[in-house]
């Protein structure tokens, strides 16, 4: 009997925080700054979403702040997702350096490498297994939420190389952290330059 009252507290207990953790992240969500693309001729603006199509190319970008696993990715990147469409008859490659982000001085940010990005998020302190003062119930606790880092930045992540003909590829990419007084970011792919403007 004692068992089964034990059970279901931590049962309940486990709810009750994953879902303040989902209100924590609702709460972020709605709280966040976002950018919205500009309207320019070439492109097309749909809701927080612009599209830009050259030479067999549709290029879809948005920013999108990371709300998965590590909750803490967002101090360190800024984030956009993207779908590159390729309409032609041949293979085209994509590569990190095909896009940029840039501030309101033109400073230039590259896309960071997912393994990159994957090592820093395990170095956080909260992931440390220490195997000689922690139980072993709360290793394999850590351990399972290093594997959904993994897994979530791994699955998101957009994947670069040839995009078959007819065929798109989607995902997140990374960019260093852009300053919180930031009130313009420039999108670039391939010179293309996409403006999106601070919406609080």
């Amino acid at each position: 009997m004692k068992t089964r009252k034990m059970n279901n507290y931590k049962t309940n207990r486990r709810q009750f925080y994953y879902c303040l953790s989902l209100l924590f992240i609702l709460f972020l969500t709605g709280c966040s700054t976002r950018f919205l693309p500009i309207q320019s001729p070439d492109l097309i603006i749909a809701d927080d979403l612009a599209i830009y199509k050259s030479e067999g190319i549709t290029l879809t970008v948005t920013e999108q702040m990371w709300i998965k696993d590590p909750q803490f990715l967002s101090d360190h990147y800024t984030t956009f997702w993207i779908k590159v469409q390729n309409n032609t008859s041949q293979p085209y490659k994509i590569r990190p350096s095909s896009f940029a982000l840039l501030d309101e001085d033109r400073n230039q940010m590259d896309v960071q490498d997912q393994e990159q990005v994957l090592d820093l998020m395990l170095q956080n302190e909260t992931l440390y297994i220490d195997r000689f003062l922690m139980s072993t119930q709360s290793q394999q606790e850590i351990l399972q939420k290093r594997q959904l880092i993994q897994k979530n930045i791994m699955l998101d992540s957009f994947s670069f190389g040839d995009i078959l003909p007819h065929a798109s590829k989607q995902g997140i990419i990374f960019f260093p952290k852009v300053k919180g007084n930031i009130n313009q970011l420039v999108f670039v792919f391939n010179n293309k330059e996409i403006t999106f403007q601070r919406i609080k």
